[in-house]
């Protein structure tokens, strides 16, 4: 980690959760322009450092790196999640769990922001966005609780939290990571 990386206490930071890289979906190059897209919009929408985390199943394309280094603050590459991937459960369980374990450890740096920031790479902020929603002390900030869309028996609830967005103040992250490594 950079000596000066989070030495900005009256800014933001932006967690991006990636996967450039994935044996599901989209290939490479489009998931890469997603990921730049998501970047732009947070520059064109706040002032906030960035932090890139890169979890693909294999390391990305060189040219990708560079301009993805060219963009943001930080990036860490992250691939504690190959064994979670190597257990061949569903996509969503994989990409779920891969993001709360990448998270957790993420969560272990110091992050002396004014809050921070999560967002899964290939999302964006819209117009809907708005940096004031957020200016809760001492809270974690997501969308509200929505119908899951699986049977209980299947998941054990019926409800869900998205965690496409979500920012808190860093004052819990502690309690935040104890969340994502339970």
């Amino acid at each position: 980690m950079p000596d000066n990386f989070g030495q900005a206490p009256e800014r933001d930071l932006f967690i991006i959760t990636s996967a450039i890289r994935t044996p599901w979906g989209r290939g490479d190059d489009e998931r890469f322009e997603e990921t730049l897209h998501t970047i732009q919009t947070i520059n064109d929408k706040t002032d906030s450092d960035i932090w890139l985390c890169e979890s693909s199943h294999e390391p990305i394309d060189q040219k990708h790196r560079a301009k993805l280094e060219e963009l943001v603050n930080y990036i860490s590459f992250h691939d504690e999640g190959k064994e979670i991937k190597s257990q061949n459960l569903g996509m969503n369980y994989v990409k779920s769990r891969t993001e709360a374990t990448m998270m957790a450890e993420v969560l272990g740096y110091p992050m002396p922001y004014k809050r921070v920031f999560k967002i899964s790479g290939r999302y964006f902020l819209n117009e809907h966005f708005k940096r004031e929603d957020h200016d809760q002390p001492e809270k974690l900030v997501c969308r509200e609780v929505m119908n899951s869309g699986w049977s209980e028996e299947q998941i054990g609830t019926t409800r869900m939290i998205m965690t496409r967005l979500y920012s808190f103040d860093p004052a819990i992250k502690s309690q935040l990571k104890d969340c994502c490594i339970s």
